[in-house]
């Protein structure tokens, strides 16, 4: 059995958007191993959050949307969780449970008016893109690949290395 990262097996241009979402996470949550809190509704956009978390080396702590503003509290202090990433339209339960618990929230999805969050996770990547660090676009190649969806431990550039040289 061929053991295939998520690059692998993920549209170059998907993983592109995941890599960003990535590197936007890594700035809000920079601990590998942190957990983090994922309120959505179940859309097709939030496989790339979920995979963008676990590319980031963080944990994805799933809040479904039909509980309690007090279940999400006691959910994200529970799970330990460091940030919040909310849907903009559950930003009035996201937000006061994000308060309860005393931990930062982000919102992922269109512009909200509700107060309570402290930025969009679209808008943290975009500067992430703007700045250059992957304006270059998706892989056509596999170089994506060597992401390995936050497999490798940092550092752990040889294994990397190692791996890129044998997808030639």
């Amino acid at each position: 059995m061929t053991n295939l990262s998520a690059a692998d097996n993920m549209n170059p241009e998907v993983w592109h958007q995941v890599r960003i979402l990535a590197a936007a996470l890594k700035k809000i949550s920079p601990g590998r191993g942190d957990r983090i809190a994922l309120l959505r509704p179940g859309m097709v956009k939030f496989c790339r959050v979920h995979h963008a978390i676990l590319a980031a080396g963080a944990t994805v702590v799933p809040v479904s949307p039909l509980i309690t503003v007090d279940d999400v509290m006691r959910l994200l202090v529970d799970s330990r969780a460091v940030v919040l990433l909310c849907h903009s339209d559950m930003v009035p339960v996201g937000a006061e449970a994000a308060r309860m618990a005393g931990i930062r929230m982000f919102t992922v999805g269109p512009p909200s008016r509700a107060p309570g969050s402290d930025s969009r996770l679209e808008d943290l990547a975009a500067a992430v893109a703007v700045s250059g660090l992957l304006a270059a676009g998706p892989s056509k190649d596999k170089e994506a690949s060597l992401f390995a969806a936050g497999n490798a431990p940092d550092g752990d550039i040889a294994v990397r290395w190692e791996h890129a040289a044998s997808i030639g």
